[in-house]
């Protein structure tokens, strides 16, 4: 009898920790289209300081009023000694169709197909604002993509992550003086709005774009089993111990 206990206290804990080790596993595997993208953007965030060295200055998470009532969210406004551009990105898993006339996008996901609003029309609004504000000067835009292939009709403005460093340097938007870029730069710091509100909203659909939010539910529940299993058999070891 007393063999057969020490036996148990000594395979239960074991399976548990395989157990722990398995659903530890699992967890990773579910969330790594979620740290891929993570990745991705640390690669993007490289890029941007690389750009900052070579003298452009940066406006993280811009929140504009439009003439509506509304706002519009810029992700990156940059300004370097070519020009001005707005930059939208966009993280998405799969394959993205889609053209400048379209009223909605695709996104292909294995055998399923998603549709979404042609994200351009967001950048084109974001450029009207600017250049309303900035008192009608040219500014361009850049949606870039992240963790996705895309078709190879897009129009020119859509680009991969990895030529947003070249497109930018090319700039073809308004080639702004010293003390002009710094006016504009200030005017644009005074009439952004600080909105946490609008700002995780903005995260959520990020994150529902790469359709991993789920999963990444799923992952966050499966580390936690796994570290209350293997604080269990942790626990019913120590208690062998003290006992004998």
């Amino acid at each position: 009898m007393t063999q057969s206990l020490s036996n148990l206290y000594t395979a239960v804990p074991l399976g548990l920790s395989l157990l722990a080790v398995l659903l530890l596993l699992l967890s990773f595997w579910l969330a790594w289209p979620w740290t891929a993208n993570a990745f991705r953007q640390a690669g993007i965030r490289r890029t941007l300081t690389r750009l900052e060295s070579k003298g452009a200055d940066i406006l993280q998470n811009l929140i504009l009023p439009d003439r509506k009532g509304g706002s519009v969210l810029i992700d990156y406004l940059i300004i370097t000694g070519k020009g001005i551009t707005a930059v939208q990105l966009m993280a998405f898993s799969g394959r993205i169709f889609g053209s400048a006339h379209d009223a909605t996008w695709v996104q292909e996901q294995g055998h399923s197909r998603y549709r979404f609003p042609n994200p351009l029309r967001q950048c084109d609004k974001a450029v009207d604002i600017i250049q309303h504000i900035l008192g009608k000067c040219e500014v361009q835009k850049a949606l870039v993509y992240s963790g996705c292939k895309l078709n190879e009709s897009m129009p020119k403005h859509v680009l991969r992550a990895n030529d947003m460093e070249a497109f930018l340097l090319q700039g073809k938007g308004e080639k702004l003086s010293g003390s002009r870029r710094s006016w504009a730069i200030n005017t644009l710091k005074q009439l952004a709005i600080q909105d946490d509100e609008l700002m995780d909203e903005h995260e959520q659909t990020a994150i529902e774009r790469q359709g991993e939010r789920s999963h990444l539910s799923m992952a966050k529940r499966l580390m936690l089993a796994s570290c209350a299993l293997m604080a269990l058999a942790i626990a019913l070891v120590a208690f062998h111990m003290i006992t004998n």
